[in-house]
């Protein structure tokens, strides 16, 4: 008999049945805010006219609040990012500039993307 079958039969012997399971890897949408992609913020071309608040950071969060609200007009670039702890969209440059302060928060829904498209167009 073949040595590397006698081999997997005592190995399968010895330790039980050897259960082979596919792995396969699962797709994550890139405007999920669990994907890894969001850690920075990226580049983007607005596709509409949309609103943005500007929010007074207060510790703990719950006690932050609006304090302006700007327009901004579709073909304007800036870069965008996507958090899921306290804004789904925010803008992070120009003189939307989130920081320590405040928080410029894009008037948009979490799974709502139609808005804008990467890069400068």
């Amino acid at each position: 008999m073949n040595k590397t079958f006698v081999s997997i039969t005592m190995l399968i012997a010895t330790f039980g049945l050897i259960v082979l399971v596919p792995v396969t890897g699962q797709a994550m949408s890139i405007y999920s805010p669990a994907n890894p992609y969001w850690n920075e913020s990226h580049c983007v071309t607005l596709n509409k006219t949309i609103k943005v608040f500007k929010i007074r950071n207060i510790d703990p969060q719950v006690n932050s609040y609006k304090v302006a609200t700007y327009t901004v007009k579709k073909g304007d670039h800036f870069k965008l990012f996507h958090s899921a702890i306290n804004v789904a969209w925010g803008l992070d440059s120009g003189r939307f500039n989130t920081g320590h302060q405040y928080t410029f928060e894009v008037d948009q829904s979490e799974n709502n993307h139609s808005w804008f498209e990467f890069g400068i167009h």
